[in-house]
């Protein structure tokens, strides 16, 4: 079988650090979270990092301290894409925001033309999903934002390492949001971290991920007795990260660029043995040098007849995504999006995983090509 992914870690090294973090008797938040945030900032050129327990938090803590911090009220609007893990949209909804769906351009990525017909004195902020790692018209969308006086959030999730002229990623953003599960470019067992570009609303975030309390334990622990003074001003929640996933993370870090330049390497031979067939729309990202390559997908009219035959050929193939608009309860939420309703219909991911040999990706790509 070969499957869609398949996570990889560096088992003696990542069994090395948990045994340290085992050893020192904190697992919890604090110490290798710390250790891994300031990593993290400098990786992707930010003052500002918090270490999650999933990317979902990310977006949620994300939206509330905006929301907070700019006094949003409960129907502002925020502009978003159908063309995305529904955790996105779940994040708008838990902030008690109103998700504005609007179409996607070819790439996937949210359209600017379509932003600039959708926003009106509700909409408060964009949020613009880096699908597969790539980063569509973001300048522009930052532009129109920037004019608008809206925050843009970047759901990095597939993004860990993407680069864009030599910068990582998000330049300029009011938050970037990130995913180290188990099958993303930096992999845990599962864990995310929050960039926020004000020190003011990274504060708040910080707090409201231990439950709105002012200091961390572990924070309040440092100086060798346990201190119970604390305040509580926020409702928060309990979405902060371990030290042992943060053990995994600090080695999956040290060879993000290196796993990032495999999976680009796997992406250019699709490319190159997929992009003569005027069967197959392969969707393009104008960072595709500079990716960090988390998805390769491509368009084709009849996905069916190819899930049949990965199928047949124990294959594994996905669908990254489905329009949310499909589903029940954000229909009411749809604009115009034509050009996304298509790609549903007919978008799917090969297999991409760093592991991948020369033979299987040759069975995957004979495999597409046969049954068209």
């Amino acid at each position: 079988m070969i499957p869609l992914f398949r996570p990889y870690f560096r088992i003696d090294e990542c069994l090395n650090e948990i045994r340290g973090t085992l050893e020192k008797g904190w697992t919890g938040q604090g110490f290798l979270t710390e250790d891994f945030e300031k990593a993290w900032a400098r990786a992707v050129n930010r003052e500002n990092c918090l270490m999650l327990n999933s990317a979902s938090s990310a977006l949620h803590l994300a939206l509330e301290a905006l929301k907070i911090n700019r006094g949003w009220s409960d129907d502002s609007e925020i502009i978003s894409t159908p063309l995305t893990f529904v955790a996105t949209n779940h994040a708008i909804l838990w902030s008690g925001l109103v998700p504005v769906l609007v179409d996607v351009d070819d790439d996937l990525c949210l359209s600017p033309e379509a932003l600039l017909e959708n926003i009106n004195e509700k909409t408060k902020a964009v949020m613009f999903v880096a699908i597969g790692g790539g980063i569509g018209r973001i300048e522009e969308i930052k532009s129109i934002c920037d004019e608008k006086g809206i925050a843009l959030i970047l759901d990095a999730s597939h993004g860990s390492g993407s680069m864009n002229l030599n910068e990582p990623i998000g330049t300029g953003c009011d938050a970037i949001c990130y995913s180290f599960q188990a099958v993303k470019n930096l992999p845990t067992g599962d864990s995310g971290a929050l960039s926020m570009l004000h020190s003011e609303e990274h504060d708040l975030a910080k707090k409201l991920s231990w439950l709105g309390i002012s200091e961390s334990t572990f924070s309040r622990s440092k100086s060798g007795g346990y201190k119970w003074e604390y305040d509580v001003d926020h409702v928060g929640y309990k979405y902060n990260a371990n030290a042992i996933m943060a053990a995994v993370a600090l080695v999956s870090l040290k060879y993000l660029d290196e796993d990032n330049e495999k999976r680009r390497n796997i992406a250019r031979k699709y490319q190159e043995a997929i992009q003569s067939d005027n069967r197959i729309e392969v969707i393009q990202q104008s960072n595709s040098n500079e990716s960090s390559r988390h998805l390769f997908q491509v368009y084709v009219k009849d996905r069916s007849k190819v899930a049949s035959a990965f199928l047949v050929n124990q294959i594994g193939m996905g669908v990254h995504y489905r329009s949310n608009c499909e589903y029940k309860m954000y229909s009411q939420f749809k604009k115009s999006t034509t050009n996304a309703s298509r790609l549903s219909e007919g978008i799917l991911t090969l297999p991409m995983f760093i592991e991948i040999t020369d033979e299987e990706q040759s069975k995957v790509i004979e495999t597409l090509l046969s049954a068209l």
